[in-house]
């Protein structure tokens, strides 16, 4: 099983791979804390050297195995030796309830995962949390006004009224955006103002207040089973923000 996650790891700035470091941090046994932060600390290049991708690759499949069958590929000389990226994200979708398109590549899947967790936490909020959200990235309230009407119509169809009303470019803001208070529900509100500071602008801190923890609640299924997953979870939908910072991969991420 070879390397899966090399180029879209390069595409990660330092931030993004900061918060995945962390969120890795104090995970027992087999994962190397140390030896990733030392290797991050002596990157200085733009683009993230093989070898440091590939061990944090290692580390994050690692997240996804049980001991006994890491330490199996491990003595058998398995190189990663981690569970494969796309059951990862298989088991995400399966823990979350939600069923992802038929996507060929690693970074179009973690796409649709971020697209499909984004499109459920939006329709989840009441009317009035949608429209102040719109309004921190929309400056025509006409457009929003449009927005609204044609949703009522078509319920089924956020995402490509978003992107024809209000336009692709702003919508995908808004996704990145959102998605860090999917990540808030597993990292915890101060991990996720952090993160809201490295790589996200554009929503204010007190939307990860109490009122929006509490309206996330309703969708996201955080009972899950074992701690790691609250550990890629995260780590997964942060990659997947890295992903769509050059635009969808997909050509039919904005159709249903």
């Amino acid at each position: 099983m070879s390397y899966q996650m090399t180029p879209l790891l390069q595409k990660c700035q330092r931030d993004d791979v900061k918060f995945i470091i962390e969120t890795i941090n104090s995970y027992i046994n087999f994962s190397d804390d140390k030896g990733l932060k030392y290797v991050f600390s002596k990157w200085e290049e733009e683009k993230m050297p093989i070898e440091f991708a590939n061990k944090l690759e290692t580390e994050i499949r690692y997240l996804g195995s049980s001991e006994i069958a890491y330490a199996y590929r491990k003595m058998a000389g398995r190189v990663p030796a981690g569970v494969d990226v796309d059951e990862i994200l298989r088991d995400i979708a399966k823990m979350q309830k939600i069923t992802l398109k038929a996507v060929s590549s690693f970074e179009g899947k973690l796409e649709e995962l971020v697209k499909r967790m984004v499109e459920r936490g939006f329709m989840s909020f009441s009317p009035e949390q949608q429209r102040e959200l719109l309004e921190k990235f929309v400056k025509d309230r006409n457009k929003i006004d449009d927005f609204f009407k044609a949703l009522k119509a078509h319920k089924n169809m956020l995402l490509p009224l978003l992107s024809k009303i209000i336009g692709e470019e702003v919508v995908l803001e808004l996704i990145k955006n959102l998605t860090i208070l999917i990540i808030a529900k597993f990292v915890g509100r101060e991990a996720a103002k952090k993160l809201l500071e490295m790589i996200a602008k554009r929503i204010p801190a007190q939307w990860l207040g109490p009122a929006m923890w509490v309206a996330t609640t309703a969708w996201l299924a955080i009972d899950i089973t074992g701690p790691a997953y609250r550990k890629l979870i995260p780590i997964m939908l942060t990659l997947g923000v890295v992903a769509l910072r050059d635009g969808p991969e997909d050509e039919n991420f904005w159709k249903e």
